[in-house]
């Protein structure tokens, strides 16, 4: 089954090179598997650098996943965390591994035993769960896609799944990945008459549709209605003013003694 060659456990996948497949360069190693609890879906690999520091590989740039080695488009597929648009998501083997797999019920269906991924389009994550140590020895286990995913607890210590998730659960992997996962990537590689994807070719994203959308603009003239003149007239008037000013003025003239006496007359 071409489906089944597709699937890997966490266990089988970490500790895998990844190698740039532009170049040849080895760029790190698998760290863990980076997923969404809630979709399913396989968002990347947490990547361990050769220095030691821990960056991340988005689905979309993981071309192959070999038996020997993860191959990646070209050496930039290999980002930081801050780059990364999945940053604090959950890791499948730290934080997914050991969580209660509770009902909407209150049922409680067991433990996330392992982590497994069909790597190629689409990037479906599974979960086996086991409800005991005792059927870990037995071999008895549930297997059930992470899909059914309602709700993660703070911690992941807890997953919420519908109360009917056991009734199209199965108790094997390849059992689930012939009712499930095969029909799903039969409809995945057949939608349309879209061309056969390429290993790794399918990455989740936002489909963007351009729209136009016609905005009514309001403009303001001036219009002349009614004209009105305004005339200044100027009128000259001569007119004669009257007007009596007066006036009065005094000149005192001082005299010299002796000729006041002379202007009086001589006495006789």
């Amino acid at each position: 089954m071409a489906a089944a060659n597709n699937v890997h456990s966490v266990d089988t996948l970490i500790d895998k090179p990844i190698i740039s497949r532009a170049t040849g360069n080895k760029l790190g190693r698998v760290h863990d598997l980076i997923i969404d609890p809630i979709k399913g879906v396989l968002l990347g690999l947490s990547t361990q650098l050769l220095d030691g520091s821990t960056s991340v590989t988005d689905y979309g740039d993981i071309y192959s996943v070999g038996p020997d080695a993860v191959m990646v488009n070209n050496d930039d597929s290999v980002k930081f965390e801050q780059d990364s648009t999945f940053s604090g998501a959950p890791l499948a083997k730290k934080n997914i591994a050991g969580a209660k797999i509770i009902t909407d019920g209150g049922k409680l269906l067991g433990q996330v035993a392992n982590v497994y991924v069909h790597t190629a389009a689409p990037p479906l994550v599974i979960y086996e769960v086991r409800e005991s140590l005792l059927d870990k020895l037995l071999g008895r286990a549930l297997f059930i896609p992470a899909s059914a995913g309602r709700a993660v607890s703070e911690g992941t210590e807890r997953i919420v799944v519908p109360d009917d998730t056991a009734g199209y659960a199965a108790d094997s992997l390849e059992a689930l990945m012939a009712n499930r996962i095969a029909p799903l990537v039969e409809v995945e590689s057949s939608a349309g008459d879209r061309p056969e994807l390429a290993p790794g070719a399918f990455q989740e994203g936002i489909i963007e549709v351009t729209g136009t959308i016609e905005e009514p603009v309001v403009s303001k003239r001036a219009r002349v209605v009614e004209e009105l003149v305004i005339n200044k007239n100027v009128v000259e008037h001569t007119g004669t003013v009257r007007d009596t000013v007066r006036r009065t003025e005094v000149d005192i003239e001082e005299m010299d003694p002796e000729q006041a006496k002379g202007g009086n007359g001589t006495q006789s």
